[in-house]
């Protein structure tokens, strides 16, 4: 399953295996060999991996499949609920939420939509 999500991942983030080798600190012959399946990178390799693209391991590993959620799909979600302005301090939270499920992830959304209907309801 790695040998597919690291693909996948790559190529969404538009890099060459080389581009991704020289980022996680590893040689371009390494990111074939996991892409192919010849070979699964280990331990802090893969910590490396799933802190690069911003993913559990669970998920590069194919165990959490709901957990994947990238940055642009937080900044889409986000944007469902009016939160159009990503302030530093919103940027932080996207990144450190960025682990949550799906589910979880939509609960989160339901409690920031709640919490602006009651701040509209305050001033209006």
């Amino acid at each position: 399953m790695i040998s597919y999500r690291l693909a996948e991942l790559r190529k969404a983030k538009g890099l060459t295996q080389q581009e991704l080798a020289d980022a996680i600190h590893v040689s371009r012959a390494a990111c074939s060999q996991w892409e192919t399946g010849r070979r699964r990178p280990e331990g802090d390799t893969m910590k490396r991996i799933a802190d690069y693209f911003e993913v559990p391991i669970d998920y590069l590993e194919g165990r959490d499949e709901a957990s994947a959620i990238t940055i642009p799909e937080w900044v889409e979600l986000f944007q469902e609920v009016r939160v159009k302005h990503l302030e530093a301090e919103t940027t932080t939270l996207l990144r450190s939420a960025a682990r949550l499920s799906r589910e979880k992830l939509r609960y989160v959304l339901r409690l920031v939509d709640t919490i602006e209907l009651q701040e509209s309801d305050c001033r209006g």
